[in-house]
């Protein structure tokens, strides 16, 4: 990497271990206050399935959460976060022989916290089902006492913790896993993985994480990369959470040698840290004092914690560069994306660039497009970008559905247009004049043109039809082609629900309002936004159509607006001043 990407990712190291120690402390903090606590209103329950389970088998419990009072309490219902799990459930257990499976990662691991928000619903009973195995990993046969602590109730604002709320305790026997369950698990997780339904090869992989044997990792590592993210993320926490990292290490780095295993950014922050020493974060000394202060992270701690986890990371990086000429596939293709991303020789020409592009998700090959086109350009992804663009199969071909495809068919046409200009010029005018166009309005109102007068009766015709046009592509594109031919009927048009029209409708034809008559396209653009302005309406765009134009009045209308008692408008109109100035 170069400078600036190399202080940024260690930046992002240090934050990342930062919060995911203070997450691992609230947790404790949480067991230990429901010690404390004899009952809450309202209650809390957990129940089990059944009395007995193997190690490594999952173990479903369900919280079920009761208000009897009188009193008003919600609940938080969210089933994820992207840290790889929720941080306001704990479960509690006094004795020895389990462990937390990603305390480590958690104290210096490498992740996004928060998840999908949702409305906390009104609690009167309610039910969720958590795999406890997402917090205890098992790791010796024995009677264990396990209850729940949890900071999912609110108070009566919905907004506010009541601080733990504690269950009962259960009592589970974990039994030793034997040779015939651990095989038995193994080949269950791999039929759902071979399954084309995504949900059962998501299913596997937990399963496998779950299972945490040596088997389970040697499948797990080859999951790093696969297209399903949550498949892979699966495996990541899997690998994480398995007790002998060293043989973690030792599988992770032999299988970068694998022709067929996808090495991308998940698998080297695996091997980074799984190849750290367990254990607390590297402690720092205190002036004056032989022992380490380990209850406080230091900002040194941290930056140990990155820096070593980084330095790891490089070892699995060199690896990759001396095998990524037997890559094959998809692994070739990925593998060497890691590289480019991380500024080292991919070692791929051009035939290879072409030939793995396939090869990639669709995202990662939107990447390829938007951050890697220099590195990859070629002329030889001309007739690919053509059979992108024109065969339809191509789109169930690659599981899209409508919104996918065209983002994606947008991104490709901006580069086919760099490779056979004339024949993405036709293929954008094509897509003009359809009542529904396929591709992005930035792409469409790309053209070198100054107005294109052949399609303006086609798009005035859009305009006006009485049946449903895609007026939010139409409107902009008559603003950026269209003569003053056509502007009394769009005009007239616009006049008809003038203050009404949703933003990209509006300022197309404001655009083209002023471009043909510029007072009357002022003083319509200026009623538009003090009233969206006092309304709260989205205008801001709308005075950025003002940047094309150099006319005194213009600047006569911004100054105007720049001293507006709407705060807003003004500070917007403020910006656009500014701008005209630095042009």
């Amino acid at each position: 990497m170069q400078g600036r990407q190399v202080f940024k990712f260690v930046l992002s190291l240090l934050f990342f271990c930062f919060a995911a120690a203070v997450m691992a402390e609230s947790r404790e903090e949480s067991c230990d206050s429901c010690l404390s606590k004899a009952s809450h209103m309202p209650a809390l329950a957990i129940s089990v399935e059944k009395e007995a389970y193997r190690l490594g088998e999952t173990i479903p419990v369900t919280l079920t959460f009761t208000n009897d009072s009188d009193n008003d309490y919600y609940v938080l219902r969210s089933t994820y976060n992207r840290s790889g799990r929720l941080n306001d459930i704990a479960f509690c257990i006094d004795s020895q022989g389990h462990t937390d499976p990603l305390v480590e990662y958690f104290s210096r691991g490498i992740f996004l916290g928060g998840g999908l928000s949702q409305v906390p619903g009104r609690l009167g009973q309610y039910s969720q089902v958590f795999d406890m195995n997402e917090w205890v990993r098992f790791d010796a046969p024995g009677t264990y006492e396990v209850y729940v602590s949890t900071t999912r109730v609110l108070d009566e604002d919905g907004r506010t913790s009541l601080g733990p709320v504690c269950s009962q305790a259960v009592t589970l026997r974990i039994l030793a896993a034997g040779e015939d369950f651990n095989s038995g698990v193994l080949e269950e997780a791999l039929d759902g993985l071979s399954s084309v339904d995504e949900e059962q090869r998501h299913q596997g992989a937990r399963q496998l994480r779950f299972l945490g044997t040596p088997q389970a990792v040697d499948v797990l590592v080859s999951l790093l990369g696969d297209e399903n993210h949550s498949v892979a993320h699966e495996a990541f926490l899997g690998i994480i959470g398995f007790r002998d990292w060293s043989y973690a290490e030792k599988v992770l780095l032999e299988k970068i040698d694998d022709p067929d295993v996808v090495v991308n950014e998940t698998y080297v922050s695996a091997f980074g840290l799984v190849s750290m020493p367990r254990g607390d974060l590297p402690a720092k000394e205190t002036e004056g004092s032989s022992s380490p202060q380990q209850a406080t992270i230091t900002f040194e701690k941290l930056q140990a914690c990155g820096l070593i986890q980084e330095k790891f990371q490089a070892k699995a990086l060199a690896r990759l560069t001396k095998a990524i000429n037997a890559k094959k596939g998809r692994a070739l293709a990925v593998s060497s994306q890691l590289l480019r991303d991380r500024g080292m020789d991919a070692g791929l020409d051009e035939d290879n660039a072409v030939q793995t592009f396939l090869h990639l998700s669709i995202l990662e090959q939107e990447d390829m497009l938007k951050d890697d086109w220099d590195k990859v350009r070629s002329p030889k992804f001309e007739p690919l970008f053509k059979e992108i663009l024109e065969d339809p199969s191509f789109i169930e071909e690659y599981g899209m559905d409508q919104w996918e495809y065209l983002g994606f068919a947008s991104l490709v046409l901006l580069r086919y247009a760099e490779l056979n200009p004339e024949a993405a010029r036709k293929m954008i005018l094509e897509d003009i004049q359809r009542p529904y166009p396929r591709f992005s309005g930035e792409i469409l109102c790309s053209l070198p043109d100054t107005s294109l007068p052949e399609v303006e009766d086609v798009l005035l015709r859009h305009l006006l039809a009485k049946e449903w046009t895609d007026l939010f592509k139409i409107a902009p594109l008559i603003g950026r082609y269209a003569t003053a031919k056509i502007l009394p009927q769009v005009v007239a048009f616009y006049q008809k629900k003038e203050g009404r029209w949703p933003g990209d409708i509006r300022d197309g034809i404001l655009e083209f309002w002023i471009k043909h008559d510029l007072k009357n396209g002022l003083a319509a653009l200026e009623r538009s936004v003090r009233l969206s302005g006092r309304r709260g309406g989205s205008w801001r765009t709308t005075l950025r159509i003002l940047l094309s134009h150099e006319d005194p009045a213009v600047r006569d209308l911004l100054t105007s607006l720049s001293v507006d008692s709407n705060a807003s408008v003004a500070k917007e109109a403020k910006k656009v001043l500014e701008q005209m100035g630095k042009d």
